[in-house]
């Protein structure tokens, strides 16, 4: 039999931490930014997915950009991947805004725990055995490249970003076999909308590995003293349609906040698991930062 299923850590809050879907965005915002998540789905299945994702990113005026830093780690299965990455982006204004072009390179370690794999020849009783010359009852690891490339515009009510990853397709050594990676795409857009006190910001998201497509909307409001919040549909037709999505967070003091999120299932797996729970902390310096530069020295000989 064969199985096809995304390899990319899926993300809920992805409108509180657009760096991780886009290395564009690095610095946008002119201020430093640390962010951590984690992320646990379909709770009452054995070998579920579950990721961590510590990232921070800031503005380097110096160089004409922005860059960051982000560790992932991701379980699903039998799979362990852990990847580390820096970034770089450059910016440029433009009439009514900002307009980025960056990219992320690192690496990814990926590991399997051969003894939980499960063959319809293997023996079981006490001592594991396979009964396959290839697959090995303890673990093994393979390391390889892993790379993004992205756009970004920012306006004052606008934003979209567009980035593709792991293009071309290739594959890292894994043990006695290889592990594939799988090209994608993915692309985002915001509009902000004052309301009274309140903004609400329409965002819209797609992801595809160019031969499925899934895309994510929904709408986000700040405004209500320290909380914030929003919902979000994923699918857009009956084959698609995975979950609604409910977002709360409250911000405490000027630097920190808190976000927590929950799919509700709303396909027919929902019969066999019980919703996804992520939670996510953010520090923002919220000042910005490297405009005080000191210029070039400029030598004058009437004054040495």
């Amino acid at each position: 039999m064969f199985g096809q299923a995304q390899q990319r850590p899926l993300f809920t809050q992805h409108f509180y931490n657009k760096y991780y879907d886009n290395p564009a965005y690095g610095g946008m915002k002119r201020s430093l930014q640390f962010d951590l998540a984690y992320r646990d789905q379909y709770t009452t299945l054995s070998g579920q997915p579950s990721t961590l994702y510590l990232g921070f990113h800031l503005p380097l005026y110096k160089y004409s950009g922005g860059g960051g830093f982000q560790m992932v780690r991701h379980e699903a299965g039998l799979l362990q991947h852990t990847q580390a990455a820096f970034s770089y982006n450059y910016v440029t204004g433009l009439l009514k805004g900002l307009f980025s072009l960056g990219g992320k390179m690192g690496i990814q370690h990926t590991g399997v725990s051969g003894d939980k794999i499960v063959t319809p020849e293997g023996s079981y009783e006490g001592t594991i055995n396979h009964n396959d010359p290839l697959l090995s009852t303890e673990r093994f690891y393979g390391t390889g490249v892993v790379w993004e490339l992205g756009a970004y515009y920012l306006s004052q009510k606008w934003e979209a970003g567009l980035m593709v990853y792991d293009f071309p397709q290739h594959t890292m050594p894994l043990g006695l076999t290889h592990f594939e990676k799988t090209s994608g795409m993915v692309g985002t857009a915001t509009y902000s909308v004052r309301y009274n006190r309140f903004i609400l910001m329409p965002n819209l998201v797609f992801r595809t590995d160019f031969k499925e497509f899934q895309s994510d909307i929904g709408v986000n409001v700040s405004g209500l003293d320290n909380l914030f919040g929003g919902i979000s549909f994923r699918g857009y037709n009956k084959l698609s349609v995975d979950a609604l999505a409910i977002i709360i967070g409250t911000n405490i003091g000027r630097h920190y906040s808190a976000s927590y999120s929950y799919d509700l299932g709303l396909s027919d797996l929902r019969h066999v698991y019980d919703g996804t729970h992520e939670i996510m902390l953010r520090y923002n310096l919220n000042k910005a930062i490297g405009l005080g530069v000191t210029p070039k020295i400029i030598r004058n000989s009437r004054h040495l």
